[in-house]
């Protein structure tokens, strides 16, 4: 479960010009308005991440206004911007919370993640047409924003890292059984059956991967592989990128008999012998470089326009081109959101 709120320390306050009552504390890499007054850069706070869901509770009334989500029943926090500042999560003082630095209290605060409805319509996942839940044998595609764990900058300086684009529609798991190598496809968290299953019902998972082969390009690798993907196109997240029918792009490519990921570009060499079109590949950003960037210098590149459309896209994920594992992350691996896109959409 992603850690969503948790206690952390202010490491420094600034002040926003013109602002009396407001100003920006530093937590972990993140830039958060807070009240003026309330901290002092050292002390330790209760830190919620964007996409976090606070429980309708007295004490969060004041968010009601500009936080409260109907459906869900409670408060979204999400990117704002105040002053001319953005501001990402809130914070809290610890008013008898008792912890440590890196503590989660996400379940403690009966704090939930927002998932907006990815799929809408006719091609969503439907009750009592799934296999079971997501295969436990392979990770689920999730990334740690880089603001959340600054200090993997430091601890892995100079490793020379690739950048591709971060596509905003509905992850996509596909992978063949390895006892009768029969086709799984599966959404973020269930495997999904065919729709010519006596369960099955006509989803958008298997348009995808039926339209694009997928069971033919996994044959071809060996069977021995899970690819990883985002769906994107009409009725899944707005279709931000106006595309005409749905699409597929692939960021992971894993092999189920080691259990471990294939780096990037190793990846992509056998997609594209295994006949996956090259379109079908997540775009590279930036060429291959060092990691010797600040966390302010990794949101800059994931500024821009997305490959797809002239609209900014959804952000970056930076990994190394050799898989390298973090002591404290694992796989290294990690997201940047362009802030362009979070103020466009509300997000």
């Amino acid at each position: 479960m992603r850690t969503l709120a948790s206690i952390q320390k202010i490491e420094e306050l600034s002040a926003i010009p013109g602002a009396d009552k407001i100003e920006v504390a530093r937590i972990l890499g993140w830039n958060v308005v807070v009240q003026k007054g309330v901290f002092r850069p050292g002390d330790k706070c209760i830190y919620c991440e964007i996409d976090s869901m606070l429980p309708d509770k007295p004490e969060y009334e004041f968010l009601r206004n500009r936080c409260w989500h109907d459906r869900l029943g409670g408060y979204r926090i999400k990117t704002s911007k105040l002053r001319g500042v953005i501001s990402q999560g809130i914070a809290f003082p610890l008013n008898g919370v008792e912890g440590e630095i890196g503590d989660d209290l996400t379940e403690k605060l009966g704090i939930w993640k927002y998932d907006p409805p990815a799929v809408h319509g006719q091609g969503g996942v439907l009750l009592g047409c799934t296999r079971g839940a997501f295969p436990s044998f392979i990770p689920k595609t999730d990334e740690t924003r880089i603001q959340s764990i600054p200090d993997v900058l430091e601890r892995h300086r100079g490793v020379v890292v690739c950048a591709t684009e971060k596509y905003d529609g509905t992850s996509m798991t596909c992978f063949l059984d390895s006892e009768d190598n029969e086709l799984h496809v599966c959404s973020r968290n269930l495997d999904v059956y065919p729709p010519d299953h006596e369960h099955g019902k006509p989803s958008v998972y298997w348009e995808v991967a039926q339209k694009l082969q997928i069971e033919s390009i996994l044959h071809n690798m060996g069977g021995e592989f899970a690819i990883q993907g985002e769906i994107i196109g009409p009725g899944i997240q707005k279709n931000k990128y106006g595309l005409p029918t749905t699409d597929l792009k692939i960021f992971n490519l894993f092999d189920t008999k080691k259990g471990a990921y294939v780096g990037w570009y190793d990846a992509m060499s056998q997609l594209v012998d295994g006949n996956l079109p090259q379109r079908n590949l997540a775009a590279t950003v930036v060429d291959p470089f060092p990691l010797e960037h600040s966390v302010e210098d990794i949101l800059n590149l994931a500024k821009g326009n997305s490959e797809l459309a002239d609209t900014p896209r959804e952000g970056i994920v930076i990994r190394p081109v050799v898989e390298t594992r973090d002591l404290k992350l694992g796989r290294l691996s990690f997201k940047a959101i362009n802030n362009d896109f979070l103020l466009k959409h509300g997000e």
